[in-house]
C-alpha cells in the first residue's frame, strides 16, 4: 500500500513539475477567436516607437505636448494620465458582427452602435451608422489587440509615483526632452476575457 501512495505521490509531482503555471498561448487567427469580452489590460505610450516603461494605473505619466499658436510660434502643454484618470473600459464583440463598446459609466452601444470585421489579421470597428466617418483599428500583438487612440506631438515626459499639482513648473527635467519634437503614441491594449 506504500509503495502505491508512494507512486501516486510522485506520479503527480512529476506531471505537476512538467506542467507550465501558465496556459500556453492561443493565436488569433480567425474571426471566431475575436468573438467575445475583451477588457483594456492598459494603455502604452511610445516615444518615436520606443516603449515608456510606466503603468499608468500605478503611476502618473506627464507629457510636454507641442503646438503652435496662431502667430506661428511653439506653445506647451502638459498633459497627463495616471490612476485617477484609468477608468475600465471594454468592448464585446458579438457573433452576429456588432459589437458593444462599455466603460465604468455604462453600456454604450445604443448611443455609439458599432459593426466590426475581422480582415488581414486585424480588427477593423466602424460606427454602424457614419462607417465613413469613425472607425477603430486593432492590431494583433500576441493574444491582444491594440488600438492605437492617438498620435500627438511631444518635447518629452516625466514619471512619478505622486501627482504634481503644477506640472508646468515643478517638474524640472522632462525624459526624451532634447528640443525636438517627437511623436507620442497612446495605444490602448485589450485583453480577452
Amino acid at each position: 500500500m506504500l509503495l502505491l501512495l508512494g507512486c501516486i505521490f510522485f506520479s503527480c509531482d512529476k506531471d505537476s513539475s512538467t506542467s507550465s503555471s501558465t496556459p500556453p498561448p492561443t493565436t488569433i487567427k480567425e474571426a471566431s477567436d475575436i468573438v467575445g469580452t475583451w477588457y483594456q489590460s492598459t494603455t502604452d505610450y511610445y516615444y518615436d516607437n520606443e516603449k515608456i516603461p510606466v503603468n499608468v494605473a500605478e503611476k502618473y505619466c506627464y507629457f510636454l505636448t507641442s503646438g503652435s499658436s496662431s502667430y506661428g510660434q511653439d506653445i506647451y502643454d502638459v498633459s497627463e494620465n495616471g490612476p485617477e484618470f484609468y477608468f475600465d473600459l471594454g468592448i464585446i464583440f458579438k457573433e452576429d458582427g456588432t459589437a458593444t463598446f462599455w466603460s465604468e459609466e455604462g453600456i454604450h452601444d445604443e448611443d455609439f452602435p458599432l459593426r466590426w470585421s475581422f480582415q488581414n489579421g486585424q480588427v477593423l470597428m466602424v460606427a454602424a451608422d457614419a462607417p465613413d466617418k469613425e472607425s477603430y483599428l486593432f492590431t494583433i500583438s500576441g493574444n491582444n489587440l491594440c488600438m492605437t487612440y492617438g498620435t500627438y506631438k511631444c518635447k518629452g515626459y516625466y514619471i512619478s509615483d505622486h501627482e504634481i499639482d503644477s506640472p508646468e513648473t515643478d517638474i524640472d527635467f522632462w525624459s526624451g526632452r532634447d528640443g525636438n519634437v517627437h511623436e507620442l503614441k497612446e495605444v490602448y491594449v485589450f485583453s480577452k476575457q
